[in-house]
């Protein structure tokens, strides 16, 4: 699926922070357990494109006595600290998830802009170089929540929201099957190797 970049061009029009479209909140700092039935997302959960990873290992026990923030349909994390500077939008197949405290959580207050869109922007590798060099620290770096509430970002009509959101599904779509390419062909690889040696 081809952008017109001329049409996006055009539609440029709007232009806020984010604190004038969400509330940002501080993720959870809990103490984890190696089972449990609330996820409990790390940065290590992810990509570098905010993709779920299937390798959660962290969750926390129910308790009423502890009332948590779960996430909610809409909520975009975004790591902004450490080494890594990514966004996810929430997914209800997540399930009961809370996260930890190197996200924001980015709960927006109008139906002006998608999620998915949101997080796909956040992620283009410019605006993950600004927040790099916006963030604090020598060796672990750390973003604070104003230069996040202070991000302006531009905000096309829905319908050209969407066919961002389409034009990412599709390319992490496409990056999967390169990867699991390369590691049919590394195994074809190393198998006709021992194959020789015998």
């Amino acid at each position: 699926m081809l952008l017109n970049v001329e049409h996006l061009q055009h539609l440029r029009n709007m232009k806020l922070k984010l604190k004038e479209i969400s509330k940002i909140q501080f993720g959870a700092y809990e103490r984890s357990e190696r089972e449990g039935f609330i996820t409990y997302l790390q940065a290590k959960n992810f990509t570098d494109e905010g993709v779920l990873l299937q390798n959660i290992d962290t969750f926390l026990p129910e308790d009423s006595k502890n009332p948590r923030t779960f996430l909610e349909s809409g909520d975009i994390l975004f790591a902004g600290k450490g080494n890594r500077f990514f966004a996810a939008a929430y997914d209800s197949s997540w399930g009961k998830t809370v996260a930890s405290s190197v996200f924001y959580i980015i709960r927006l207050n109008t139906d002006k802009i998608l999620p998915q869109y949101l997080s796909a922007i956040l992620n283009l590798p410019q605006n993950i170089s600004y927040f790099q060099q916006a963030a604090t620290g020598s060796s672990i770096l750390s973003l604070r929540k104003k230069e996040l509430e202070d991000f302006e970002l531009e905000i096309p009509p829905l319908e050209f929201q969407q066919k961002i959101i389409e034009f990412r599904r599709l390319h992490v779509l496409e990056m999967a099957l390169t990867e699991e390419i390369r590691e049919q062909k590394k195994i074809l690889y190393q198998s006709a190797i021992t194959k020789i040696l015998k």
